[in-house]
């Protein structure tokens, strides 16, 4: 038998057996296997200039307060552009009597000839003037009938199209044109159907006010001919027709009767869809009906969620609420000011409960004095709070308490990702940072503090603050009716709000307190003076109110002073209003409508969808839709991908039928077609009947392959099939499958002086392509996936072998916090040092490639030039089989994953689900007959004698045997302490230091025997009954129909064997739903490190590990320091190491791909 060479592992060549036929998952294998938008609402809440007066004195004031507003629309008119048409004469020589009867018979002709031209040419621009979008339109075949609809939709006027006999369709296409087409029942002419066709016209409109008519902008009045199976749309209207609804739409049809649907002033021929449903028509049984989704508004009248009751002191009742928070349970956190204290509103609870602050108004510790704003750490159950009066920050523990910063005017508070606790002094002016844990200082000031002005670099009242991922700092400039935003480390602020005075017109704002930034950058701000929430977007020179704006009042619709302002994870906005001492909540309107395309089958089913970046069709399948093939960013060689997730898509639509290429990279045994180096596509799986509400957990699948080869599309689909997952996962467990593609091998591996001094200021870095385009897919998933009817803030990680590792990784990236929530590392041992570099070694490995490229210095072009302008195919043959490793440069990566953990830089409060399969290298396979000597001459090139004698003694390897027989066999102890070495020691050291560094308990850690039952008899140098690396990938992706149902070590599956699977995709889905596989899974405890047995023979259990990872943590430890230690020099003695371990299990993996790759 032949196997396929493993083209990363170089050390491979060394070996006896060479290796064909592998599935681009045989070089997925790496040296290591393995690897929330906790949205910080700053409730920038709001102060009044009344602060220092008595409550009697705010009181009155208060009752005499008027605020006019105009509401008035601005319109613009647009100009017309006049052309100009302008000839031009030749002079022409006298022709004869003949030439000239010639020339008039000919100018005749050509006469008439134009005429006839420009008529047609009138008559083609005046249907064309008719046929400007094909939007939404229904395509309705019925072979059984003869079926007739009329359509009426203006009491003016009716364009007819009828045909002979029996069927005849109305569609109206002007106010004052009646045209009429006829044919008869055996023609069919552009506006014309067959005498067994119905054509019909169906548009969607939304209510969201009484006697209020809203339609959407795409839809349009349609004309369209149908054959069998085909649909040909032509559109009658150049402008939206505004129809008012009825609850009833009429069908109907028979072999002699014409059906007919008219709409006057209170009927129409409509899909009736409300603010929350879709009522879809079905029309025959091969038609398919999908919603399209989009939402940009807040229902105008409010709910009140807490302060029902009026201003008070009891449960039931606030006084003076500012700042707000609202948790993923949609439970309210409250700075209830003038009751002193904070107030925890659970969701639909008829009154709060008092969670800081019972004691009365005071300066003890247990006291709280006006309270304006809060951050909550559910995690630690803590809460920091600035307390106004006490002019402190204090934060409350468990019923503890414990003041962080004194004599400071604090009014509003935020956090950032890297946990600097940001706090506005509206006495000083001025915004300071402090790092979390770190009081005992006076903090560094990052917004302000240059005295009490207007100019750019001084803040007047700052209140309320909101800190984006680039820890820009947005600020309510309250006093100079504004709101600044200061970059990092600027010594200026830029307005993005307001600033144009005191007032109430839309590039005003009056006393501004709470602000808040959406994922797409939108400033939302609370007018206080003006009742009312507006949102900006920067540069922009007004902004737009979405709620309020209709006078003080207490009204469902009216404000008073909005103080504080949050969004729950659905997009719901929720109000304090100071002054009518409640909180309101604003439902988020989601205007959709519905596509409906007509084919024979379901299998060829279109679907509509229409997102904020246009409207993508899909395909329809038996279980889900899927839509294929989206480009999430661009990016040239060696770049930072450039971010498509806010960009509209060409000409306002997008056919999503097909996967995009792969990334170029070396052939693994499998020739994967369709390269190209424009390759950043994912895909999207979603159940049926999903729409922008359902807010369904997103799992986000990262494909493995050494981060040399593998795809999400083409040839592998059949594995990585999100409609398989939807397929086999419980009626009750919806979730939406994500795929992505990133760059590999030399497209994404290059470190060179040359890159990093390329862009110093933007991107002072090189490498780790790989992961960039990772994080960039996460941030469109992150600002799109909503529209898909995904939860944005419900994201999980799950990844094979190198895919594993990167899960793992992700959370040491700059700039990947609030991304994701949970993950999964399937087969991966992220935080193994050999799999990563330094930058010394980085740097020298991309230069070989330089020098095998004939690209050095010397050379007329610049490297990068002529790296640059060089075929993919000389750039794949000088990269080689060479290991990709993951570059710790210090910018991106500045921390190998473990001690990312210990100094407190990696993402917090991640639920992980880390694990293995159970014979992830099949040694007494490849090597059945080693012995002891064998097996520690084998290693000792790798490791040096040292850590040989001390990893065979830890083990007892000095006594194993070569007998088959034997319970101390030694290809079966180098096996375990392999898997030792790269994945279950490295799982462990990540949990030990998560929990000891954050106290993490959400983690869990599981072995997999996934061998179906039904095999003949083998034995185990046969591997037979063996769980190898990515045997799990077909349970886990319900995929044993599809691929593996025979053939798989002439295995066949039972249905016991499918029911494992979809128990498998159950604890998935269940982890990205509450961040727990399983109840009885018990989550793991450093003084007691239990795995969870996954099997298809027994009920899942859990085991305690009896395995001694000490000698090896002080193998990982030495080599860590050797690579990034003082010494800053590479151990290549530890590369040796890992090489060979990874190459024998790599070797030995083969033969479970060899198996699988004539399913490609």
């Amino acid at each position: 038998m032949k196997w396929c060479a493993p083209n990363e592992f170089p050390i491979l060549s060394a070996l006896t057996v060479t290796v064909s036929g592998t599935h681009p998952q045989s070089a997925s294998l790496q040296p290591m296997l393995g690897k929330s938008l906790k949205t910080n609402y700053q409730n920038m809440e709001s102060k009044r200039p009344l602060i220092n007066r008595n409550e009697e004195e705010d009181i009155e004031l208060a009752t005499k307060r008027t605020t006019p507003y105009d509401t008035s629309p601005e319109c613009k008119s647009e100009s017309e552009n006049i052309h100009s048409i302008k000839q031009s004469t030749r002079p022409q020589r006298r022709p004869s009597l003949f030439h000239r009867k010639a020339i008039l018979i000919f100018t005749n002709i050509v006469a008439v000839s134009v005429i006839t031209i420009i008529s047609i040419i009138i008559w083609v621009v005046f249907i064309k003037k008719a046929e400007t979008t094909i939007n939404t339109t229904i395509a309705t075949t019925d072979a059984s009938t003869t079926k007739t609809a009329m359509v009426t939709t203006s009491t003016i006027s009716t364009t007819m199209l009828t045909t002979s006999t029996t069927t005849t369709t109305t569609l109206t296409t002007s106010t004052t044109t009646t045209t009429t087409l006829t044919t008869s029942t055996t023609t069919t002419t552009t506006l014309t159907t067959s005498t067994t066709t119905t054509a019909t016209t169906t548009m969607v409109t939304t209510l969201t006010k009484k006697n209020a008519i809203v339609t959407t902008s795409i839809i349009k009045t349609t004309m369209l001919t149908t054959a069998t199976t085909k649909t040909t749309m032509i559109t009658t209207s150049t402008t939206e027709i505004t129809m008012i609804t009825t609850s009833e739409t009429m069908f109907t049809a028979s072999t002699t009767k014409t059906a007919t649907v008219t709409t006057s002033t209170t009927e129409t021929t409509m899909i009736i869809t409300s603010a929350l449903e879709t009522t879809m028509l079905t029309m025959s049984t091969s038609k398919t009906t999908m919603n399209v989704s989009k939402f940009n508004k807040w229902k105008q009248n409010a709910i009140t969620v807490a302060g029902k009751d009026g201003r008070g002191h009891q449960l039931n009742q606030l006084s003076c609420p500012e700042g707000i928070l609202i948790d993923k349970n949609k439970n309210i956190f409250i700075a209830d000011r003038w009751n002193d204290r904070i107030v925890e509103w659970k969701y639909n609870a008829k009154e709060g409960l008092v969670i800081a602050g019972r004691n009365g108004q005071g300066n003890r510790t247990d006291q709280l004095y006006w309270p304006t704003d809060l951050i909550v750490d559910q995690q630690n159950h803590s809460i920091i709070i600035a307390d106004k009066g006490n002019k402190r920050v204090i934060q409350w523990l468990n019923q503890n308490q414990q003041i962080l910063i004194n004599n400071i005017n604090c009014y509003g508070l935020a956090i950032d990702k890297h946990g600097f606790l940001y706090v506005s002094d509206c006495e000083k002016n001025e915004v300071r940072r402090w790092k979390m844990g770190e009081y005992d200082n006076e903090g560094i000031v990052v917004a302000g503090g240059n005295r009490q002005g207007d100019k750019l670099n001084q803040l007047s009242c700052p209140m309320f603050i909101f800190v984006d991922e680039d820890q820009s700092i947005y600020v309510s400039d309250s006093h100079n009716d504004r709101v600044m935003k200061w970059r990092k480390d600027a010594k200026e602020g830029t307005i993005v709000a307001g600033g144009n005075g005191r007032g109430e017109n839309l590039n005003q704002l009056s006393e501004p307190h709470g602000v808040v930034v959406d994922y797409l950058g939108e400033i939302y701000v609370a007018d206080c003076n003006n009742q009312r929430v507006m949102r900006w977007r920067e540069g922009k020179e007004k902004g737009e109110t979405v709620v309020g704006g209709n006078g003080e009042g207490d009204q469902s619709n009216q404000m008073n002073c909005p103080t504080g302002l949050s969004f729950d994870d659905e997009g719901n906005l929720y109000v304090a209003e100071y002054w009518n001492h409640r909180i309101q909540k604003f439902e988020i309107v989601f205007l959709l409508s519905t596509i409906t395309i007509t084919t024979t089958t379901a299998a060829d089913a279109d679907i509509g969808l229409q997102t904020r970046q246009g409207i993508i069709y899909g395909q329809l399948t038996q279980y889900s839709n899927e839509y294929l093939g989206i480009q999430y960013a661009t990016a040239d060689r060696w770049k930072p991908p450039v971010d498509l997730a806010s960009e509209s898509f060409p000409h306002g639509s997008f056919q999503a039928k097909s996967f995009g290429p792969c990334c170029p990279q070396s052939e693994a045994g499998v020739v994967i077609p369709m390269q190209n180096e424009e390759c950043l596509y994912l895909n999207i799986y979603t159940p049926l009947n999903t729409t922008n509400r359902s807010l369904l957990p997103v799992l986000v699948w990262i494909h493995g392959g050494g981060l040399q080869v593998g795809c999400t599309s083409q040839s592998i689909p059949v594995l990585y099939n999100g409609t398989n997952i939807i397929a086999n996962s419980p009626p009750q467990q919806s979730a939406i499958i994500v795929t992505i593609n990133y760059r590999l091998g030399v497209l994404a591996d290059m470190y060179l002086t040359e890159l990093i001094q390329e862009n110093p200021t933007t991107w002072p870095t090189a490498g780790n392509y790989y992961y960039l385009d990772m994080l960039s897919a996460l941030r469109w998933i992150n600002i799109n996936i909503r529209d898909y009817g995904g939860n944005p803030n419900n994201i999980l990680l799950f990844g094979e072998s190198a895919g594993a590792n990167a899960v793992i990784d992700i959370g040491a990236l700059k700039g990947s916090s609030n991304l994701y929530q949970h993950v999964i590392s399937q087969s991966g041992g992220g935080g193994f040092h050999s799999y990563y570099s330094n930058t010394s070694d980085a740097i020298i490995e991309s230069n070989k490639i330089v020098q095998r490229m004939n690209c050095t210095n010397d050379k007329s072009q610049t490297v990068l030039s002529c790296l640059r302008n060089s075929s993919i195919s000389d750039l794949l043959t000088a990269y080689g089989a060479r290991q990709t490793k993951v570059i710790v440069e210090g910018y991106f990566l500045p921390f190998y994953p473990p001690l990312a953990i210990k100094k407190g830089t990696y993402n917090q409060n991640i639920n992980m689900i880390i694990g293995r399969n159970e014979y992830e290298s099949p040694m007494c396979f490849s090597t059945p007959d080693m012995n002891s000597s064998s097996a520690k001459a084998l290693v000792i090139p790798g490791i040096g004698q040292k850590w040989a004698d001390l990893l065979f003694d830890a083990t007892q390897m000095n006594t194993c045997s070569a007998d088959r027989n034997s319970t101390n066999r030694c290809c079966d102890m180098i096996r375990l302490l392999l898997t030792d070495l790269v994945l279950d020691c490295s799982a462990r050291r990540i949990y030990n230091s998560l929990y000891e560094k954050n106290n993490q308990q959400k983690l869990f850690w599981y072995h997999m025997d996934c061998n179906p039952g039904i095999c003949p008899p083998k034995s185990i140098e046969e591997m037979g009954g063996l769980c190898i690396h990515t045997a799990e990938l077909p349970y886990v992706f319900g995929t044993m129909s599809d691929m593996y149902s025979t053939n798989l070590h002439n295995c066949t599956w039972d249905n016991d064997t499918k029911t494992f699977s979809n128990q498998i995709i159950s604890h998935w889905i269940n982890m990205a739903a509450t961040g727990e596989p399983l109840k009885q899974w018990p989550s793991y405890h450093p003084s007691s490190p239990k795995y969870f047995k996954i099997t298809p023979h027994h009920d899942f259990l859990p085991f305690l590990s009896d395995r001694d990872c000490s000698i090896i943590d002080q193998f990982e430890k030495e080599g860590i320091m050797l690579m990034f230690g003082d010494s800053g020099n590479y151990s290549s003695r530890n590369y040796g190491a890992t090489i060979i371990t990874m190459a024998f299990v790599m070797l030995l993996y083969l033969v479970r791909v060899d198996c699988l790759c004539h399913h490609f």
